[in-house]
């Protein structure tokens, strides 16, 4: 074998080890990317959502993040478990993605809208319904460990609960 010879293979190898570490390199920081607690979680002192387990996860109330709070975070809320922990929430949602998820299960009517309700009669309705065509009051959006229900304007709510079933996101 020349010296010309084991130049040639010794640069190969020296390209292949360089590529497999960037490879490798760049899986680390990929990974840890995934890994990272949201900007607005860390910066609320929120714990981050723990890894939930394969499947869709069930929730069945939520509560403003501003509770816990994160000032900044005042137009998302929090989606809870059975399980989780106050001002640990599995995911954060806002308003709007909210809205239509009563929609779809039939907690909201056509012409009709929720709002945050900070002069809640009570903690668990901290969502005002309105209707679109006066603003004018129609009940609360309500949640408690059974689920999310609506109430009328009183804050007495019907027995019928809505889990919301969301997959691994929204």
């Amino acid at each position: 074998m020349t010296d010309d010879t084991r130049f040639q293979t010794r640069c190969k190898v020296a390209r292949l080890g360089i590529f497999l570490f960037l490879i490798g390199f760049g899986l680390r920081i990929f990974g840890a990317a995934l890994d990272e607690e949201t900007p607005t979680a860390a910066a609320a002192g929120i714990a981050p959502p723990t890894p939930a387990r394969a499947g869709p996860k069930i929730f069945v109330r939520f509560e403003w993040l501003s509770r816990c709070g994160a000032a900044e975070t005042l137009a998302q809320l929090g989606l809870y478990t059975a399980s989780d922990a106050p001002c640990q929430p599995s995911q954060a949602v806002s308003l709007a993605w909210l809205q239509s998820q009563l929609a779809v299960n039939g907690l909201l009517t056509t012409g009709e809208y929720i709002e945050p309700a900070p002069d809640a009669p009570n903690l668990p309705c901290s969502l005002r319904v309105l209707t679109t065509t006066m603003n004018q009051p129609a009940g609360w959006i309500c949640s408690d460990a059974n689920g999310l229900y609506r109430a009328d304007g009183d804050g007495v709510g019907a027995a019928r609960r809505v889990q919301l079933l969301v997959g691994s996101r929204q």
